[in-house]
């Protein structure tokens, strides 16, 4: 039995679906908070724009996604992505050389954002203690001086001017780069947090090519970094067309 009564997650892309399905097992309710209107289908939403771009999950990821949602990879590599080895089916230039390629153990995938994050969110929601409002943000947690502790969190749906509190034991911020944590922190005399910048200079950019059989050696992909010192913002990522979206 869940040890605690309701848990709240402030936004649902990829690691307020995977909070919400690791809090399922330990809260009686878990409601997932999101200020965009998620699609029924697989589609690029405003919340996420960086979701356009090429995307893969490496080892850690797929084994966690794997562990959570059994029978997921099958289903994505029906749609088209395609998985294996992140060594022995993927090609890696570093350092001015081809990396050798053998068989690691190590899983991958590459799939679309859309469509991976569309499938975990199938699969969340059908969790039975799960719920999502989407169409609301979410303000601010609630912050009880006396007992040194959030007990909710202010949201507010969309085309409504009025607000309402939603009570939870934890409240979790996914929110993104967005998040107003730091500023919640000081408002309650906790202090903001330490903060290091660091300066990377790398620019992100995609484009789709199709494939022809046998190039890159028949590999899923190749990732191409450059030199340094002399190329240190050079990175390039060679994937298949996928179907799934």
């Amino acid at each position: 039995m869940p040890a605690y009564s309701s848990s709240v997650i402030v936004g649902t892309s990829m690691a307020g679906l995977l909070a919400a399905k690791a809090l399922s097992n330990h809260f009686q309710r878990v409601t997932l908070v999101e200020r965009d209107v998620l699609p029924d289908h697989v589609a690029l939403r405003r919340g996420v724009p960086q979701a356009a771009h090429a995307h893969g999950l490496l080892a850690s990821g797929y084994r966690v996604m794997d562990e959570y949602f059994a029978g997921m990879m099958d289903e994505l590599e029906a749609l088209g992505a395609p998985r294996g080895d992140v060594v022995g089916d993927f090609l890696w230039f570093q350092y001015g050389r081809w990396k050798l390629r053998h068989q690691s153990g190590l899983r991958g995938i590459t799939v679309s954002r859309p469509c991976l994050e569309g499938a975990v969110r199938r699969r969340v929601k059908a969790l039975p203690n799960v719920t999502f409002l989407d169409g609301a943000s979410g303000l601010k947690p609630v912050f009880n001086p006396s007992a040194n502790r959030v007990t909710g969190l202010v949201v507010r749906r969309r085309d409504e001017d009025s607000t309402e509190v939603l009570e939870a034991d934890l409240v979790v911020d996914a929110s993104g780069r967005g998040s107003q944590s730091p500023k919640w922190l000081e408002e309650w005399g906790f202090g903001g947090p330490g903060t290091i910048s660091v300066k990377v200079n790398v620019g992100y950019a995609t484009r789709v090519f199709e494939r022809r059989p046998g190039d890159l050696f028949n590999s899923i992909g190749a990732i191409v970094a450059g030199t340094p010192p002399q190329r240190p913002d050079t990175l390039r990522s060679w994937l298949p067309r996928v179907a799934a979206g």
